[in-house]
Order: structure tokens, then sequence, then C-alpha cells
């Protein structure tokens, strides 16, 4: 029943959020939220079976292990994967314009995916101190290890929380998470960990509560902290590669430097967009992944390429090469009938003169 509760409490929220009346009917349930993202009906329809049928799933396994340990954390993690699944598809209205006024209710919450983001936290965090504390133990231990949990699980959620604020995790755009991002969450974990334990060793006395929680804590939690950032990205990505596959515009990259690379960023944001690979003449990248595009192979293989991998335009970023290396290139896309480009990265332009204004 996780799916129906769920559709059920996105629509009453954001309805309420939005001043409209919860009764009223509408196309804002979670199959057509995700039809907005651009699935199409029938696999909108496919996902939350699968989504129901996970879900039932982790019940029955919960049923037939009974152990109130591992159903609990199951729990927080299934709640949490929930309700950030929830924040995703909720930020359809806004891209749609279905909001409208701003309600009574929305005034009151600046940002309600920070919120959604804080509240799948409080879930990540207590899951990964309940996991690390019972992979340590085994166990749910003696009461005086009980009691030190208890200690230290609401200190390191207050200090987590200190920490996350500052090293950017409430600030991030996580569809374009990278490694900086991945970093920061990293460090944000690490710090506060330290911070926490730092500060229960001045209070508290561990007798024979295991230290080692900590270090078990810091890995867990940067690994459930980051899918959480991260999974939105994939989800993207995701939906991206699943629509469309038929007629989307694939393009050919040439060069792998520093242009070549920002381009296939670019291209990757865009709509519709599939760069199939990229060509450069620096033999250590020759037949390689780049960023997950391989790499096919020099200039002087350009005409075999366009035959293997059939473009519908090529790019070239780097037009300060040798003629002899471009008229290879130019020459091939004419014989393919190929659209060839030359795109120049970072050039500068006086304002004026990009404005069509005359100088002074």
């Amino acid at each position: 029943l996780a799916v129906p509760i769920l559709d059920t409490t996105l629509v009453t929220i954001v309805r309420l959020l939005d001043g409209r009346p919860v009764y009223q009917g509408g196309r804002d349930h979670t199959s057509h939220r995700l039809v907005y993202h651009g699935l199409s009906e029938k696999r909108a329809v496919v996902l939350l079976a699968v989504i129901s049928a996970a879900l039932g799933t982790t019940s029955l396994f919960y049923a037939v292990l009974d152990n109130a340990w591992v159903t609990l954390i199951g729990v927080l993690l299934t709640f949490a994967l929930l309700v950030q699944f929830a924040s995703v598809l909720s930020d359809v209205e806004r891209a749609l314009g279905f909001a409208g006024d701003r309600g009574w209710l929305r005034t009151f919450v600046a940002n309600p995916r920070r919120l959604v983001e804080s509240l799948v936290d409080f879930a990540l965090i207590t899951a990964s101190f309940a996991v690390a504390y019972y992979l340590r133990l085994q166990g749910s231990g003696t009461p005086y290890q009980r009691h030190i949990f208890l200690v230290s699980i609401s200190i390191v959620l207050a200090v987590r929380y200190l920490a996350f604020i500052p090293f950017g995790l409430y600030r991030g755009v996580w569809r374009y998470a990278g490694a900086r991002d991945a970093a920061s969450i990293v460090s944000a974990v690490v710090v506060s960990e330290v911070v926490a334990y730092l500060t229960l060793d001045a209070t508290q006395t561990w007798g024979p509560f295991p230290r080692s929680v900590f270090v078990i804590d810091a890995l867990v939690c940067t690994i459930l902290i980051g899918a959480s950032r991260f999974w939105e990205r994939a989800f993207v990505r995701g939906v991206s590669a699943l629509t469309g596959r038929g007629d989307r515009h694939r393009t050919l990259i040439v060069g792998a430097g520093r242009g070549g690379r920002s381009l296939l960023r670019e291209l990757r944001e865009t709509a519709g967009e599939q760069v199939v690979g990229f060509v450069d003449d620096d033999a250590r990248l020759s037949r390689r992944r780049l960023q997950g595009v391989p790499v096919l192979g020099g200039t002087e293989e350009i005409e075999g390429i366009l035959s293997r991998v059939h473009p519908d335009t090529v790019l070239v970023t780097i037009p300060d090469a040798p003629r002899e290396r471009l008229g290879l290139v130019v020459d091939a896309c004419a014989l393919a009938q190929v659209p060839c480009r030359f795109v120049r990265r970072h050039t500068d332009l006086d304002p004026r003169a990009a404005l069509g204004a005359t100088a002074d």
C-alpha cells in the first residue's frame, strides 16, 4: 500500500501548500507526474507496479527475518527513499505552472524541497547509526550500551545538521551534482562524525560501548547521504535514456579536450541529444572512455568512424588544430553527407559589439 499512500499524501500536501481544495480533481497524481517527467503512460504504470512489488517483497522479508532492528532500519530507509521520490515529483507542478498563487501554508515554508531533504536526512542519519551499532554489536547490546546509543544518536543528529548547512548540502541542485558535491558530502560527514565523537568523549563514559561504531557510521552515512543526493541525477538520466531512444539527435565530438568535455556536459543536459563518441588524436585516449563516452579514434580514422556510428552532426571543438587535420574531418563529413560545424568555446566579446552598438 506504500504507492497509494504516497500518492494520496503527496497530492494532499501539494494541494494544501498551493491553497487548493484537497477534494478537487486534477492530473496531479503520481502517474501523471511520471508522464510529465517524460515516461509514457505504460512505462509509468510499470514503474509504479515494480515499486509496489519491491516494497511488498521487503515486507515479506521483514516478516520472515523477524528482527526488529533490521525492520526499523529498513522502514527508515524506505521512508527516506519514498519522501525523496515524492519531492522530485512535486517539482513538476512548479515547472508546469500548476501552482498558481502561493497558498497561505506555503508562505511559512520558504523552500519545501529543503524541508523534505532535512526529513530524509533525519531518517538516513538515524538509520546509519543504527546500522553501525547493529553491525558492530550483532544485536541490541547491554542496557548501558543502549543508553550510550540513544545519547550518541541525538548528538550525531544535531551535529550532522549543523555541519550539512555550511557544507552546502541544503543548497545544491542535485540533478547536476558532480565531484565537488561528492567531496562536500564526504567532508560534512567526516567533520560531523569527529565533532560528535569528541563531544561524547568529553561528556560520557564509554564503558563497554565500542567506539568503532563511529567509524562504521561515517562510512554508512556517507553512502546513504550520497545516494539520497545523487539518485535524482541518476533518475533524470534514466528517464532521459528511456524516452526518445529512437529519435535522439546523435552527435560526434571532434576534440576530447576541455572544450569537448564542456560541450559533452552541455549536450547531456539538453533533451533529445546523444553524444555517440569523441574523435581525438591523443594516443593515450584512443579506445578509452571519457566521462562514459568512448574515444573512437583519431582524425585519420574519421571516415571509418562516421560509417560505424552514423552521427547526425559532427561538432569540432579544436578549430585551432593543424589545417590538414581539420581538412580530413571536413572532407570526410562532406563525403558522408553529415553536417559539420566548428564550435569555439570561451570566446570573449566586447559587449558593445555583441549588442550591435557602435563604439564612441
